[in-house]
């Protein structure tokens, strides 16, 4: 075999080997993992609601309807609101799950 043929088998065993998880779970799902898929996406929302912040400010500028990107801001700023209270159940939920004295 070939130097690039033997970083390459390395590169998909390490890749394989990373897939297993070691929370003792090699199953079923961790308790904090939808906490931590929460929490991209409570980012992804709060990016989101930056940006339609700011096309708000620069909508005049640009020919388009402020009001338009000020509703936008709005429901993202409710979404952001709806997801830390789901953060919140989660997170007392996850750890209380993970703690083993529970």
């Amino acid at each position: 075999m070939s130097h690039k043929t033997y970083r390459l088998l390395a590169a998909r065993v390490g890749e394989e080997l990373g897939r297993f998880k070691l929370n003792g779970r090699l199953i079923s799902r961790s308790p904090v993992t939808p906490l931590l898929e929460l929490e991209l996406l409570r980012g992804a929302v709060n990016a989101k609601a930056g940006l339609w912040q700011e096309m708000e400010v620069l909508a005049p500028r640009l020919g388009l309807d402020a009001q338009e990107w000020a509703g936008l801001s709005r429901r993202a700023k409710q979404q952001s609101t709806m997801l830390e209270k789901l953060h919140a159940k989660l997170r007392a939920e996850a750890f209380a799950r993970s703690n083993p004295e529970n």
